[in-house]
């Protein structure tokens, strides 16, 4: 682990070894935004199929039932009751990784994704009043003794 004054950097190992992810977590200047670089590096002698997840439980404004949506590159959970402003929040992922695909997607649950099939969740549709959570979720094939990077940033609004 390291971290300056406006970045940290977190490295995980899973328990068999196979799987190194190396977290960056820095703020973007001028703005209420961070920046989240994921790399996942595979120390097996073979290619490897992954599912690799962020996962934010979202409670907008303080309040537990918010409205959330999709699109392929973000997701967002929001919340304008008793306000003239909406307060939100916006997990985007930042240009075009190299994996299989991608996406965003609310889950109609605040609990985080099953890490086997993490789009379990997913309804397909907008989200209004509920405890939900937002994801963005990327499936990879890392090759033998490679990695992958992804970049996405969370925005408040």
């Amino acid at each position: 682990m390291s971290k300056t004054a406006t970045s940290v950097e977190i490295g995980r190992i899973t328990g068999d070894g196979l799987f190194i992810l190396k977290q960056t977590i820095s703020r973007v200047p001028g703005t209420s935004s961070i920046k989240i670089v994921m790399t996942l590096t595979n120390n097996s002698g073979s290619a490897a199929p992954v599912y690799l997840v962020r996962f934010a439980d979202v409670s907008a404004d303080g309040r537990f039932l918010n409205n959330l949506d999709s699109t392929k590159n973000s997701v967002a959970a929001w919340n304008t009751t008793g306000s003239a402003n909406p307060y939100g929040l916006v997990l985007q992922n930042v240009g075009t990784p190299n994996v299989l695909t991608w996406n965003g997607f609310a889950q109609n649950t605040s609990l985080p994704p099953n890490s086997c099939v993490p789009w379990a969740n997913y309804t397909g549709a907008p989200l209004v009043g509920v405890n939900g959570s937002v994801v963005m979720g990327y499936a990879i094939s890392i090759p033998a003794n490679g990695s992958r990077t992804v970049t996405m940033t969370y925005k408040g609004f």
